[in-house]
């Protein structure tokens, strides 16, 4: 495709994959832990076809709930490979600093992730947002991510203490959160 190469998260071949190099990397490297960005679906259509197919089977499941349920799948096994191999290896995510944008653009059940245990040790929100940003205000930003969720005790919140990346302009897509502001 003329948007590049990227692995089919609807594929149980590319989950068996993720997960075999997180087992590769861990079982032959001395780590402290594993990190996920959040860019679960970047091709929108790349897995139209399984839906399809699975839709035939499973007509009441939306096209976003199955994304949601095949990422949860995906991140609930890598956590288990790893702690099934090392309880001491950390597992991280940094999701989207967006709520919406982790449920509409990249099928990341955050929520579930940090009610749930057995998803992550560490969530770290890309919250890349100035204190006077006209969408997404820093401290209002970040406590939309710990109000009102009934956290499992046992995770571990990570917020951005300094970011370059900060900037107080609304950004022109979900692509641009991460510009550099000359401000």
């Amino acid at each position: 495709s003329d948007k590049g190469i990227y692995y089919n998260p609807s594929s149980p071949k590319v989950i068996d994959l993720i997960i075999k190099q997180v087992y590769e990397l861990i079982t032959n490297y001395d780590l402290a832990g594993i990190h996920f960005d959040d860019y679960f679906y970047i091709d929108y259509d790349i897995d139209k076809e399984n839906y399809e197919e699975y839709f035939k089977k499973n007509s009441n499941i939306t096209l976003s709930d199955y994304r949601l349920n095949l990422v949860n799948t995906m991140i609930k096994n890598v956590y288990k490979t790893i702690k099934d191999y090392n309880k001491e290896i950390i597992f991280s995510i940094s999701p989207d600093g967006n709520i919406n944008n982790n449920y509409e653009l990249h099928f990341a059940d955050i929520k579930t992730w940090l009610k749930e245990p057995g998803y992550v040790d560490i969530i770290m929100p890309q919250v890349y947002y100035g204190f006077n940003h006209d969408l997404k205000p820093f401290i209002e930003t970040l406590n939309e991510f710990i109000n009102d969720w009934n956290l499992r005790k046992d995770i571990i919140w990570k917020r951005p203490e300094f970011s370059p990346f900060i900037s107080d302009s609304p950004p022109l897509s979900s692509s641009c959160l991460r510009s550099v502001s000359s401000r």
